[in-house]
């Protein structure tokens, strides 16, 4: 019985390894890179997500978000993020690497245009390394940024033009006001 038992637990121990790994590999962005992409980078506040069925066979989720302000570029009070992926009845999608926003978040996002003629969606730059979320209170003294990078895989591009695994999850814990005067410097034209 014990030998059955050592057996189960060892099982389950192993089973996560066992597990396909889930990732999207994209390029990874450093700041400059991402200030770069951008359209705009606008700073607020999720008030809203629907999901929606996108082409055949995919769920998409736009997200309203009431903008405070804008970090870089211009636009409206309130514009729609499109992510891929959600729940649409009771079908559920997720994509690896993709951000999950929800209502009531405060955010930091780094934004495309989804659509030219559609000048209110948008679409973050990078996957989940465009959106950033705002963290007041747990602990800290003042407003805090921070990103997940959970189900990307990040690649850099070498001199010679190969790829190669990034060298770090390129994770970022900073206050909110020194990463937004950061983007700032770094969205000024370079003379």
């Amino acid at each position: 019985m014990k030998k059955y038992i050592l057996g189960f637990v060892v099982m389950l121990s192993i089973a996560p390894v066992l597990q396909p790994a889930t990732a999207t590999t994209v390029r990874a962005y450093s700041t400059q890179e991402l200030v770069e992409a951008a359209d705009v980078v606008a700073h607020g506040r999720v008030i809203a997500a629907e999901g929606l069925e996108g082409a055949p066979g995919r769920i998409v989720t736009d997200v309203r978000i009431a903008v405070d302000a804008y970090v870089v570029g211009r636009g409206p009070g309130e514009i729609t993020v499109r992510l891929e992926g959600g729940e649409l009845g009771n079908i559920v999608r997720h994509v690896p690497g993709e951000a999950r926003l929800r209502v009531g978040e405060e955010t930091l996002l780094f934004l495309t245009p989804l659509q030219r003629v559609e000048p209110a969606r948008f679409q973050a730059v990078g996957l989940s390394q465009g959106v950033f979320r705002v963290i007041r209170g747990d602990g800290a003294l003042v407003p805090m940024v921070t990103r997940s990078l959970e189900g990307l895989r990040l690649v850099d591009e070498t001199p010679d033009g190969a790829l190669e695994l990034a060298s770090s999850k390129r994770t970022l814990y900073v206050p909110l006001d020194r990463f937004i005067a950061a983007v700032r410097r770094l969205a000024l034209p370079s003379e």
